[in-house]
């Protein structure tokens, strides 16, 4: 058991206790790593009702003429040189193996394999592969990552 902070008076109590016994604010159980996942997986479920959704639309004539728009991180993302990496990173994501997942991409930074791309930056997407292809200032290679981390501009 660890020492909390009550959410509402900030009377250091037992993490145990189910209310704090100062103003009787009700504690909330957390599972350990799950507050950690939330944001990916709130973030994952809203790209891929996105995906749907812009699969089933009809494409504008510029996509049809360029074959790739432009869209924005939403949240900081792994890219990846490798389709076949970048699959078996989502694998490990999906399957919530954190240390796996990260032992797979902190040798992959370091041979160029993979980037990270920070939230909020625009990249251009190039129709055609299984996972949409990336392309962001000056950068002449293409990068894979998933549909699920990225918004379109309006």
């Amino acid at each position: 058991m660890a020492l909390i902070r009550c959410r509402e008076c900030g009377r250091e109590i037992s993490s145990a206790a189910p209310a704090c016994p100062g103003c009787g604010y009700p504690q909330q159980k957390r599972a350990n790593d799950y507050g950690r996942w939330r944001p990916v997986i709130f973030a994952s479920a809203v790209a891929v009702a996105l995906a749907g959704f812009l699969y089933k639309s009809k494409p504008t004539p510029r996509a049809v003429e360029d074959s790739h728009f432009e869209m924005r991180v939403t949240a900081p993302s792994p890219v990846c040189r490798d389709d076949g990496l970048y699959n078996n990173l989502l694998d490990l994501v999906l399957k919530k193996d954190r240390e796996a997942a990260q032992g797979l991409l902190d040798p992959a930074i370091a041979n160029n394999q993979c980037q990270i791309l920070e939230a909020g930056q625009v990249v251009t997407i190039e129709s055609g592969a299984s996972l949409p292809c990336v392309r962001w200032k000056g950068e002449p290679e293409c990068w894979y990552i998933s549909p699920t981390l990225m918004e379109v501009i309006p």
